[in-house]
């Protein structure tokens, strides 16, 4: 127990050292220079949307898009990246970037609602489902390593078998 309390206080502290934690999606691959932009009320500019509808098609929609406004520290540009496909599958990724986060922030906007017919910046809270459009899908980002939670296991100490001996012959 004592061990599961030390690993849920090193994650409080890491949560309270880094609130602002979201990855970059899947599609930003080893580009450090990238941070997903967080607003002045600290909201990440960090969206997915989902759309299922078996009834369409000979397969059904079962699919996501992806967005985030990211800003290259690099080149101080902003960038607002898309990703959409089948959900279980990798997808293709657009990346458009922008000199100023005015024009960046309002192509976000825009591809929102044009997904899923609701306004960005009411979406958290009133979110409202429109027919053959996106929905949002509440994601909660976690930078808890799953290996502060596993007790270390001392094989010395632990009961021998006999299987083998039983077992195996």
């Amino acid at each position: 127990m004592q061990f599961l309390q030390e690993a849920e206080s090193k994650r409080a502290k890491e949560n309270e050292d880094n609130k602002s934690y979201v990855p970059l999606d899947l599609a930003v691959k080893n580009e450090k220079q990238y941070k997903v932009y967080f607003d002045s009320n600290g909201r990440p500019w960090d969206a997915y949307l989902a759309k299922v509808d078996l009834k369409n098609g000979l397969y059904g929609d079962y699919v996501f898009y992806k967005m985030q406004l990211l800003h290259d520290t690099n080149r101080d540009l902003y960038v607002v990246l898309t990703r959409y496909g089948r959900i279980g599958e990798e997808g293709m990724n657009q990346r458009s970037p922008f000199p100023n986060i005015e024009d960046a922030k309002k192509e976000f906007v825009t591809i929102f609602k044009q997904k899923s017919q609701n306004e960005w910046e009411t979406a958290l809270n009133n979110f409202e489902k429109q027919a053959k459009k996106y929905n949002l899908v509440r994601v909660h980002y976690s930078n808890i390593k799953h290996q502060d939670y596993l007790a270390p296991f001392d094989y010395d100490n632990c009961h021998k078998s006999n299987y083998l001996e039983k077992h195996v012959k």
